[in-house]
């Protein structure tokens, strides 16, 4: 099953798990009406409410020594305000949003990257704080369940005690087991040739006490708004509400929602619609409080500080890619955008004020106060798709959200006079316009906001609100003349044609998103083929040769001395080697690429980079991962005398003595030999059981051969047939004479042992002789990557693919080969975007090597010729 097709699946089951869990709290809530729902919410006090509050601000910082004490595990200790605000904005998404990996990790990441830590680092504190959740919530429910002294009721089963006190010891004595485990080994544990750090037992003890701590505010949180008398005891509540938070996070659905209320209600012995309200004041003040909270501050205090960039005298591009990239407000305004949304869908599942409306009536017709209601529901959908968009820095989705938000304060006053919600939409119109030099990408829409994950969250949402809907108009008789009533009073018509309206728009989406799946290249401003000839000419490393595959685009500073050649594939823009041409440009250059790549909302890679341009990479702030080696002979040094060079001399010599011959074959000469060098081609393909390469290597193509000499080996003919060649390669050279190399190498299955020996020598004589002074073997992928104890998780894993996999590429083979020249070895290197990007892109950039269609060009072809006679 393809990825996509697993995620399709993922989000179908946890859509039908949501649909299961929502009827079976209809048929929990039957008995109840939304009326009295309502009284039970007013009926809760100030005093509960405030205690709620202080109980949730005491959780957050709580969770904020799970990073605090985390990152000390790790050796990488940061301030405590630092992990506070990490931890709080990370827990405030996920907790709201669900899909922890995608909204909390990304916030985290964000905070720590911005301190120097990588992706591997956040993956580790992640880790150890789900961890220590996990094992206090297992240790304090151990613990509620032995000091507990009457069972559990969870809706039809009964619990004893003393079935609940094994169950409390068993869960304690596993705690025990694994503190003990880990002072034991001293917070170390070995997996295969490498060591692990975990925390010590003391900090694991630390790590524990603070998620105790959390746990147990926010169970208070709840336990303060629940009906007085509802429960025997708060170690009862706990163990309940411990049981409630574990299976709404085993059940994938965003938020528990669904789960964690029906838990509490099949466990709560108190009137439903008062244990209902109770959850309801929970949810706000736990889960959308604090998220509202932190987005303001950070959409308040981030747009200050972006709006004081914006008028200084600089570009304003440089300043949206350099600052606007590393800004929360388009993650936390995008949440905030579809929680506005969320209250307009709301709005419209419930039946509006009675005494507003009346208000309205005499001044606005029915129907337009009817098609305002539906006209509300429909923003609050494109709000929730659109909020995607602005987490992607989409200036479309920007002014979209604002038309948006400006008609759904007008529709919500329209349709009964909510001026809370129309204060909403004003409020959240006014953050975002303070931020709005965040977002700045020109991307097209529909491509970037409708994914399938995010249709997913919005269908639940829909879902959620469809629920609310029927269970706030559960006495309306609904009959199919319903739909067309338009009287003032009319609120179970208006639910169903507002939700109807909905689903419809989501639909429509969806539909844009399906067949528009790939929007088409954006293929860069044309460029003149002798200006890539004249950059070519000043190249002073081999490899710019690359830029005459005809598979790459290609982007001139702007003084027309210098390029970068690059493609896109997939959501990568794959830069290949380093700069070309002035070293003065290459800065600009790289800025240049990072800020296309940044509008078009495309990961940026730097692939097989060399040490030279690092420090242009460090600038962009990307992680530098090295890829392997590439061999170089100082052909001043090159001889095949001395003991070192016994094995390639023997070689050589008895080449010699089997009549091989070594000849360069000029360009202009080369059409004579095209089609023996096509046999000798596909020979090597089929033995080697091989297909043609791109991108990053030239393929057999006479347009492409034919730009450069070719070093070919000829061996006799039998019985006085012709000589034929069995070896050949392409020859790349710079014209200052500073390099050659090679790039195509083939032979046939019949070359005589040591042919390829006997190539390279004659080649390196033969440049050595014409004053060059470098030789280029290529790289030795994987090659030099140490995996020391303290390296990063990368190269340890890259050194054993290395070591031990040698039956799928031959990785050690290759370099030794290469050492027998007795090169010098420098290394070449992977640059990305910190976090999973460089492995997302390196998929991308195996695509690109191993792709078989045509990939677009940027180089004018009537100038093709013209740069060909240029370049020789």
């Amino acid at each position: 099953m393809r990825r996509g097709q697993k995620r399709l699946t993922v989000a179908i089951l946890i859509s039908l798990l949501l649909v299961v869990v929502l009827m079976s709290l209809s048929h929990l809530l039957s008995e109840i009406s939304f009326a009295q729902v309502s009284q039970a919410i007013a009926s809760i006090s100030t005093m509960q409410l405030l205690l709620a509050a202080a109980f949730t601000g005491a959780s957050y910082l709580s969770m904020s020594l799970y990073d605090y004490q985390g990152l000390k595990v790790i050796g990488k200790p940061l301030r405590w305000r630092t992990a506070a605000t990490a931890t709080t904005l990370s827990y405030a998404l996920s907790n709201t949003l669900g899909f922890a990996a995608l909204t909390g990790a990304a916030a985290r990441f964000r905070v720590y990257s911005a301190k120097g830590l990588d992706a591997l680092d956040v993956a580790r504190v992640i880790a150890i704080a789900m961890g220590s959740f996990w094992a206090a919530v297992t240790l304090s429910s151990g613990i509620a369940l032995i000091i507990q002294t009457q069972g559990l009721k969870l809706g039809a089963i009964n619990l004893t005690h003393t079935l609940c006190w094994v169950i409390g010891w068993a869960m304690l004595g596993l705690i025990l087991v694994l503190l003990g485990l880990i002072a034991k080994n001293h917070g170390r544990v070995k997996l295969f040739r490498w060591y692990f750090e975990l925390p010590s037992y003391k900090q694991a003890l630390g790590l524990i006490g603070a998620a105790c701590l959390d746990i147990g505010f926010c169970s208070a949180a709840l336990y303060v708004l629940m009906p007085e008398g509802s429960m025997p005891s708060y170690a009862v509540f706990f163990a309940l509400f411990s049981l409630a938070i574990v299976l709404s996070l085993l059940s994938l659905i965003p938020g528990g929602v669904g789960v964690f209320e029906t838990m509490m209600l099949l466990s709560v012995d108190a009137p439903k619609a008062q244990v209902l309200a109770s959850l309801l004041a929970f949810r706000v003040i736990y889960y959308l409080l604090p998220l509202t909270v932190a987005s303001i501050w950070l959409g308040v205090r981030e747009g200050r500080a972006l709006r004081g960039l914006m008028t200084k005298r600089v570009n304003p591009k440089i300043v949206a890619a350099a600052q606007a990239t590393q800004s929360f407000a388009p993650m936390m305004l995008g949440v905030l955008v579809f929680l506005t949304g969320g209250v307009l869908l709301v709005s419209g599942s419930l039946p509006p004020e009675a005494s507003r409306l009346m208000e309205l009536d005499g001044v606005l017709p029915s129907v337009v106060i009817n098609l305002s209601h539906i006209s509300a529901s429909l923003v609050g959908t494109a709000l929730l798709i659109l909020a995607h968009g602005l987490y992607q820095r989409l200036k479309s989705a920007y002014r979209f959200s604002m038309f948006l938000l400006a008609l759904g304060a007008v529709f919500s006053m329209f349709k009964g006079l909510d001026y809370e919600e129309a204060l909403v939409c004003v409020s959240m119109a006014g953050l975002l316009y303070w931020t709005k030099a965040a977002f700045y990408r020109q991307n097209r829409l529909i491509p970037q906001v409708v994914t399938p994950l995010w249709l997913l969250l919005v269908s639940m949402v829909l879902i959620c609100c469809v629920w609310l809907g029927f269970f706030a108009h559960q006495n309306a008789l609904y009959r199919q003349t319903q739909w067309w009533s338009f009287a003032l009073h009319s609120d179970a018509p208006r639910f169903l044609r507002a939700s109807v309206a909905a689903a419809v728009l989501i639909a429509v989406f969806a539909a844009l998103r399906l067949t528009r799946m790939n929007p088409g290249l954006q293929v860069p401003q044309q460029v003149r083929a002798d200006e890539v000839a004249a950059i070519l000419r000043k190249a002073t490393t081999t490899d710019a040769m690359l830029a005459l595959t005809g598979d790459k685009l290609f982007l001139l500073s702007e003084a027309k001395d210098a390029l970068i050649m690059y493609q896109i594939k997939g959501r990568s823009y794959v830069v290949m080697g380093d700069p070309v041409g002035n070293p003065k440009s290459f800065s600009e250059l790289v800025w240049a690429i990072r800020d296309l790549s940044d509008l078009a909302g495309a990961r940026l890679v730097f692939y097989q980079l060399s040490a030279a341009v690092l420090p242009l990479a460090v600038e962009l702030g990307f992680e530098i991962i090295k890829y392997g080696e590439e061999a170089r002979v100082r052909l001043a040094d090159f001889t095949l005398e001395g003991k070192r060079m016994s094995s390639l001399r023997q070689a050589h010599n008895r080449a010699i003595r089997d009549g091989l011959r070594f000849e360069m074959i000029p360009p202009d000469e080369l059409g004579h030999y095209l089609p023996e060098l096509k046999q000798v081609s596909d020979d090597w393909l089929r033995a080697k059981n091989q297909k043609e390469k791109r991108f990053s290597l030239g393929w057999f193509d006479a347009g492409y051969l034919r730009h450069f000499s070719i070093a070919a080996v000829f061996k006799p003919g039998d019985e006085g047939s012709p000589e034929q060649i069995v070896a050949f390669a392409n020859i790349w050279q710079t014209a200052d004479l500073q390099e050659m190399s090679i790039d195509l190498m083939r032979h046939r299955h019949i070359a005589p042992p040591g042919s390829m020996d006997f190539m390279f020598c004659e080649l390196m004589l033969h440049a050595k002789q014409q004053g060059f002074e470098w030789f280029t073997l290529g790289i030795a992928p994987l090659s030099g990557i140490e995996a020391r104890r303290l390296a990063p998780l990368w190269a340890r894993t890259l050194n054993l693919i290395f070591t031990h996999g040698e039956s799928m590429y031959g990785f050690k083979g290759l370099r030794n080969y290469k050492q027998k020249y007795q090169p010098q070895w420098q290394g070449r290197f992977l640059a990305a975007p910190r976090g999973l990007s460089w492995a997302l892109a390196l998929k991308d950039v195996q695509s690109l090597i191993s792709f078989e269609a045509e990939l677009p060009s940027n180089v004018l072809p009537a100038d093709k010729n013209k740069s060909e006679k240029n370049l020789r």
